[in-house]
């Protein structure tokens, strides 16, 4: 696939929704970048990323846990829909959690920490 859009020049990023389709490869693309700026070149003053909240802590903790250093400052921009972009239903308010099971009580199984006051299997069948 070939593009004249160089990765050294993008300054803005915006992810719609914060599934591993539209998000995983965001670490990726940002090292890129850092990786396509050359020394004639001078790197992005910043490179802008906007999408739905939760998107900051996600790159911080990517890039963190990669050890990924950038050649330039990012900033995350995190946007709260209104009530006429998102229906009611698929809506969290700040005191609601996700509950503890998420797989809607599906049969699976729960890993679990091994201890030596009890070897058994780290997992149990739901």
């Amino acid at each position: 696939m070939k593009s004249q859009l160089r990765a050294g020049g993008i300054t803005k990023v915006f992810i719609s929704h914060l599934h591993g389709d539209h998000l995983l490869g965001l670490p990726g693309l940002l090292c890129t970048v850092s990786l396509n700026t050359n020394a004639e070149q001078q790197p992005p003053s910043c490179v802008e990323v906007y999408g739905p909240r939760g998107l900051r802590h996600f790159l911080r903790v990517a890039l963190g846990l990669t050890g990924s250093q950038l050649l330039f400052p990012y900033a995350v921009h995190e946007l709260e829909p209104t009530a006429d972009q998102s229906p009611e239903e698929g809506r969290l308010s700040p005191e609601e959690k996700l509950p503890n099971n998420p797989s809607g009580g599906k049969k699976g199984r729960t890993l679990q920490e091994r201890t030596e006051e009890d070897p058994s299997p780290g997992w149990t069948e739901q």
